[in-house]
């Protein structure tokens, strides 16, 4: 796939390039262009298309529709971002379908006038959260804390008998130039299901003795065609086997370091089920459902207000990104918007890119009364489920380890967390013994 445009340009300089995309796309409209935002995911562009004119009642009139561009860091990330939106709506009730954008337009190639891959989505009205969070009424505020408590709720009642990461191997093909779909998944009759805690007991020795397709563990598809029915333990004791199947084969990992690196992913994987079985409330009634980091995220989240203007009841129009959804142990995707009541930086980590992998060990609580009321809506609209695995060092431990195994291909940074989780819970531990 090319790459014959800059990814850094001024805005002087792209603007005209996206008008005629524009023009292209809405001959009739006015088109408005506003200044880029950038975030983990690329730059994105604000469009407004505007169609005005008489109808048959003589009576004038203008509408709008929103959109935004997106052109991601990635030139191959297009097609992904694009094909993940068009599986996760397939799973999607009407619950949650108007939670997600939809690809208006997508041009996977650089022969275009921007001369880079780019995706155009749907943009509701309204504003982005961490805009006008700060500036709410403690009523709004309250108000924000319950609905997105049910936006959680919402998601995560789409269950799905199959476990699904968007990893797509870009080098490979379906047969007609594209990339390959990213939820390559067929439901399972129960007449199908598997004896999991066998299958699972033979894997490392399949592995061990080359038994095993080399390539089977490091493909998401391992995770995709074969998971019906899959318990949230047996997810994650996949995830790492995958991972140290990848440390044994691939190629970009010396030899030397082999060793170290498979003596560190078994010490991770005997953490997280030491923690499973220790919280087993928790884990024995976790199913597989949707999962999408973005919900925590302030910048994604847009809302609008009633009767116009900031002074109305705000409500949750959409969540805007999605590329990293997928469908995972129902414990992952409870990691609580803390910054909703107590996180005092202007700068806080809800809008950071790997907001789900810096969740702090300790619980973040209301630093006063009207902190504390927030905190209160957003726990009653999730209920006590999802608070019983939102909050505990042992489940932000679980969750950090989960983020850390689910996608790969994972890098030396991917282990350096994982040798920093390992010594942070070691070192908790051995305060709990003492303290005991």
């Amino acid at each position: 796939m090319g790459d014959r445009g800059e990814y850094i340009m001024s805005f002087e300089e792209r603007r005209p390039k996206i008008l005629e995309v524009c023009q292209v796309l809405w001959p009739d409209a006015d088109i408005w262009i506003t200044s880029p935002c950038g975030g983990h995911s690329g730059l994105e562009y604000p469009i407004t298309a505007t169609y005005s004119g008489v109808d048959e009642s003589m009576n004038r009139y203008s509408n709008d529709d929103r959109y935004v561009l997106q052109i991601p860091r990635r030139a191959d990330e297009v097609a992904g971002r694009a094909e993940v939106l068009e599986h996760i709506e397939l799973f999607a009730s009407d619950g949650v379908q108007w939670l997600i954008p939809d690809a208006f337009h997508v041009d996977p190639t650089s022969h275009n006038p921007l001369g880079r891959p780019y995706l155009i989505l749907t943009r509701p009205p309204g504003w982005a959260l961490g805009e006008v969070y700060r500036d709410m009424s403690q009523a709004q505020k309250v108000k924000v804390a319950t609905e997105l408590g049910r936006a959680f709720c919402e998601v995560q009642m789409e269950l799905a008998p199959f476990c699904g990461y968007p990893s797509i191997d870009y080098n490979e093909d379906d047969g007609e130039g594209r990339c390959v779909k990213p939820f390559q998944i067929k439901k399972m009759e129960e007449k199908d299901k598997v004896d999991w805690d066998a299958m699972m007991a033979s894997l490392p020795a399949d592995v061990e003795h080359g038994e095993q397709d080399p390539a089977v563990l490091t493909r998401s598809s391992f995770l995709k065609d074969r998971t019906p029915h899959l318990k949230a333990r047996q997810v994650v004791r996949l995830l790492f086997l995958r991972w140290i199947h990848h440390n044994h084969h691939s190629s970009s990992i010396a030899p030397w370091e082999r060793d170290a690196n498979e003596r560190l992913l078994e010490r991770s994987l005997a953490v997280i089920e030491a923690i499973m079985r220790r919280n087993p409330d928790v884990f024995a009634s976790d199913h597989i459902c949707m999962h999408n980091p973005g919900l925590g995220v302030t910048e994604t989240i847009t809302v609008e207000f009633a009767g116009g203007g900031r002074e109305g009841a705000p409500q949750i129009m959409s969540i805007a990104d999605w590329s990293a959804a997928a469908f995972a142990p129902r414990f992952a995707g409870c990691r609580a918007p803390d910054w909703l009541w107590g996180v005092p930086d202007e700068e806080t980590v809800a809008s950071h890119p790997r907001w789900e992998r810096f969740e702090p060990l300790d619980q973040v609580r209301p630093a006063h009364a009207a902190a504390a009321e927030v905190k209160r809506a957003f726990d009653e609209a999730v209920g006590p489920a999802f608070c019983q695995a939102a909050y505990g060092t042992d489940m932000v431990f679980a969750r950090r380890f989960h983020a850390a195994a689910r996608v790969p291909p994972w890098c030396e940074s991917d282990y350096e967390e994982l040798r920093e989780l390992v010594a942070q819970w070691d070192e908790r531990e051995r305060v709990g013994r003492l303290q005991r």
